[in-house]
């Protein structure tokens, strides 16, 4: 009795190790790694989607120094100079007033110069001449990250044009550590970077040109910001990402050992239905924050990163057409009004747009005013009309005190096409119908 007894145990022991391997091996083991990469996802769609917030932000600078180079009355007074019609003191005497009213009017910037033959025409603000670099003068708008000890500024060269021929330059800077601290969240720092780190633990490769390297715990993620040689870095504790993995995993396996003491196979048919719900619950968190990152958060428009995977997974395949709409005068009513209407009329746009277009059609907010038509229309005519349609409903809205304006260019999409070259189409068209709009009724 007492060796059948000492069988059965040991029987019992055996069947329960075994159990434990199986848990262990065909359980705990998948669960980990699939968690672990569905928060590996979840960590770099947080981070693509700020990616794009740097992005719009080194854009809107580029913007702003271009704006101040293209001001007419001032670029005329340097015409004069070269002429020969105004002394440089004249000319200096001038700008003065005005190009200070530019430089302020310039969101987060810290100052500006302008140089004429490499004297200081104008300045205004807080400006640290030695940094500016000759070197990146060009034909085109250019710009560059410096890390200084009190700070990361941006400094936009931007030329100044008249007949195709170069007048000076525009030297403007910007502080960019507001942006950066406005894209780090409580456990993910942000940060920029000279050098992408060669030494590291691990490397995880998820999507293609985009890797996770881990090295003393901590998950780095390096992005390079387009036109620079700097990098925007995205860090994590594995410990602050897989937070509650090991309760998940823990509470799940001690599940299983305890219903193994009373009936194995109803044990580990409870722990995989549970498991099953655990994943897709990671998966509906990692597809609703995809879903948030597309969508824009005010007006409910797709996003910029929307329109770069559809473009990436549609275009060769679609014909249509690309119609690149600005709102008029947006600066203005947001100065005269205050940025609350200017949300208002953006939120009723938006609206006024939806109801104008089919729900095949595809409405994207490119940028801060600019938004993005994609219809498979392929007659002119129709696409124009829709158009049409928009303009004379915003010239209906009768809730603000001022007229909705906008420009619009359109551009056909063609199979072979890359997308920027179709927005480029459509913002040159666009440029021609804007410069005949004047802001006076705002």
């Amino acid at each position: 009795m007492d060796k059948s007894i000492k069988r059965a145990k040991l029987f019992i022991l055996s069947f329960l190790i075994l159990n434990i391997f199986i848990v262990y091996f065909t359980i705990y083991l998948p669960i980990n790694s699939e968690l672990k990469k569905s928060k590996q996802e979840v960590f770099l769609t947080l981070a693509d989607s700020k990616i794009i917030s740097i992005d719009n932000y080194l854009e809107s600078c580029k913007t702003g120094a271009e704006s101040m180079s293209s001001r007419t009355m001032i670029r005329k007074k340097i015409v004069e100079y070269y002429d020969g019609e105004i002394d440089f003191e004249e000319l200096r005497n001038y700008t003065k007033d005005l190009y200070a009213d530019g430089v302020e009017a310039l969101d987060n910037s810290t100052g500006a110069v302008r140089l004429v033959e490499e004297k200081i025409v104008a300045s205004h603000g807080e400006l640290n001449l030695n940094l500016v670099d000759k070197s990146n003068y060009s034909k085109s708008v250019d710009l560059e990250i410096l890390s200084l000890d009190s700070g990361h500024t941006v400094i936009v060269y931007s030329p100044i044009y008249e007949n195709y021929e170069i007048l000076g330059y525009d030297v403007v800077f910007y502080n960019m550590d507001n942006i950066i601290e406005s894209i780090s969240l409580t456990n993910v720092n942000a940060s920029i970077t000279d050098e992408i780190m060669s030494e590291y633990d691990k490397k995880i490769i998820l999507r293609e040109d985009e890797e996770l390297l881990v090295k003393d715990d901590i998950i780095h993620h390096y992005h390079r910001l387009e036109g620079t040689d700097k990098n925007i870095l995205f860090q994590i504790s594995t410990k602050d990402l897989y937070a509650d993995l090991r309760k998940i995993i823990i509470y799940n396996v001690l599940g299983a050992f305890i219903g193994l003491g009373v009936l194995a196979y109803l044990s580990n048919k409870f722990i995989i239905s549970n498991a099953k719900r655990l994943l897709d619950r990671a998966l509906e968190e990692r597809n609703e924050f995809e879903n948030h990152a597309k969508t824009d958060s005010l007006t409910g428009a797709y996003s910029r990163m929307f329109l770069d995977h559809w473009s990436e997974r549609n275009l060769n395949e679609f014909e249509g057409h690309l119609i690149l709409i600005d709102l008029d005068c947006f600066k203005k009513i947001n100065d005269k009004f205050g940025h609350l209407t200017g949300d208002k009329v953006l939120v009723k746009f938006v609206e006024i747009v939806k109801s104008s277009i089919r729900d095949e059609d595809y409405l994207i907010r490119y940028g801060g005013d600019e938004f993005i038509i994609i219809t498979d229309n392929e007659d002119r005519e129709i696409v124009e009309s829709i158009v049409n349609r928009i303009k004379e409903k915003c010239q209906s809205v009768d809730e603000f005190s001022f007229d909705i304006l906008m420009s619009y260019g359109i551009a056909k999409i063609e199979g072979n096409d890359d997308i920027n070259k179709t927005i480029y189409k459509a913002d040159k068209a666009l440029y021609k119908n804007k410069e005949k709009r004047e802001c006076k009724e705002i």
